[in-house]
């Protein structure tokens, strides 16, 4: 970790506290704290390779998504629209015992953090062998389209690499709730004529943290 930008190692310290302010403040705001440059140079640079030389390995998977999906008394009837998932995956237990991904995914002090901006008191790291940390792989033609992630409101992504084409990250915060019907604000935002979505410039080296089970979201 970048621990002269990000000092999360020492809680106690002004900035610190600072700076877990700030991530509040974000994820309360936008449903999304973005931390530029959150691993130095060196560690970015091995993260790429493991990436690249485990690439050749990763798993497939391509699925289509139906959303949204309107009560029958909802304006938006019973429309759908289907989104595409392509995506290429490296699994947790193919990266290697002294992987610089792993190590930072089993980092106290980075959990320790995230309880800290997030108010959770306790916070449990997934202990699936396959998808507590793993690569996402984008080729030609991939995409991740408009979804919400299932059974947790909180995911962390750090960005290797930029795409050559498209690989943008689009967000919509706080779409899916309990106390009102959301069919028509997907159907909208799956149309584009939602004025409300977020497309931050994602460099490499940046950890984004987002409410991603009720925000509406995807990859280009």
């Amino acid at each position: 970790m970048n621990l002269s930008q990000y000092p999360i190692d020492t809680p106690e310290n002004p900035e610190t506290q600072r700076l877990i302010q700030e991530c509040r403040s974000a994820l309360s705001a936008n449903g999304m704290c973005i931390l530029p440059n959150f691993v130095s140079a060196t560690t970015l640079d091995r993260m790429q390779q493991e990436a690249k030389s485990l690439s050749p390995d990763a798993h497939h998977n391509e699925h289509w998504r139906t959303s949204p999906r309107g009560g029958g008394d909802s304006p938006v009837g019973e429309s759908t629209k289907a989104t595409r998932a392509s995506i290429w995956a490296i699994a947790f237990d193919q990266m290697s015992s002294d992987s610089p991904s792993r190590q930072l995914y089993q980092s106290d002090d980075l959990l320790n953090f995230v309880s800290a901006i997030t108010d959770e008191p306790e916070l449990y790291r997934c202990i699936d062998p396959l998808v507590s940390c793993h690569f996402s792989v984008f080729r030609d033609g991939d995409e991740l389209g408009w979804h919400y992630d299932p059974k947790t409101n909180l995911v962390l992504t750090l960005q290797l690499q930029d795409a050559d084409d498209g690989g943008h990250f689009e967000f919509a915060n706080g779409v899916r709730s309990k106390e009102f019907d959301n069919a028509e604000i997907e159907l909208a935002i799956i149309e584009g004529r939602y004025d409300k979505i977020l497309s931050p410039d994602l460099r490499p080296g940046t950890l984004t943290i987002i409410n991603g089970h009720s925000s509406f979201h995807r990859v280009t």
